[in-house]
């Protein structure tokens, strides 16, 4: 501290900058990287992102089966999805009971009405997912598509030179879940309903390849 003029006030001292005399920024140690669990790869993962067509198929259900006159058949069996036919069959079931009681309730016939066509929607969506099967068969010059309910339904022959596309569609949602169905379309527009019910974009995308002729 210094004395003048009566003044006892202590004198600052200068602040030492840890800065280098050279350097405009101040040096700090870069952190060191976490390993995170998300870097590494589980066996799991790997062997879905291995995973060949065959057995992608076969994990929904569908079967691929080659013919001896050559190219092959994809085969759709009925009630692919249990868990999801389970809950649409419980709602509906809920449904018609409420249709019931408003049809002997004293409520207005216009409520009766309009549940009961509600009803019948429900009632085919609900055979569709327990009895609808089809099949497809793959050939050099041609697809042949057939199935419905219980797999009866008229055969429909699509010459691949009328072909002009082939692509999957959006269809139900159950969840968190997207299921999409395959549409080829021929010229003049007009379309064809191959495949339905497909659980997920990379299933249906291998269908899509099944169709082109690109799964042989």
């Amino acid at each position: 501290m210094t004395r003048s003029s009566g003044d006892w006030r202590p004198k600052r001292r200068p602040r030492v900058s840890t800065t280098r005399p050279n350097s405009r920024y101040r040096y700090s140690k870069p952190p060191t990287a976490v390993p995170t669990s998300s870097s590494k790869t589980t066996p799991q993962a790997s062997h879905l992102s291995a995973q060949d067509p065959v057995a992608l198929l076969a994990s929904e259900g569908i079967r691929k089966e080659f013919l001896p006159t050559g190219g092959y058949a994809l085969l759709f069996p009925a009630a692919r999805h249990k868990g999801v036919a389970l809950g649409v069959t419980a709602f509906f079931a809920l449904w018609t009971a409420i249709t019931v009681f408003l049809a002997a309730s004293d409520a207005p016939l216009l409520f009766p009405i309009v549940f009961g066509l509600f009803d019948l929607l429900m009632l085919w969506f609900v055979l569709d997912l327990w009895l609808d099967k089809r099949r497809i068969e793959v050939l050099p010059d041609r697809l042949l598509l057939s199935g419905g309910i219980l797999g009866t339904g008229k055969t429909h022959e699509i010459p691949r030179t009328q072909i002009t596309g082939i692509r999957p569609i959006r269809g139900m949602q159950a969840g968190n879940k997207l299921y999409y169905r395959i549409e080829v379309t021929t010229q003049g527009g007009k379309k064809h309903m191959a495949a339905s019910k497909l659980g997920g974009l990379t299933l249906a995308r291998q269908i899509v390849e099944e169709l082109q002729g690109q799964g042989a």
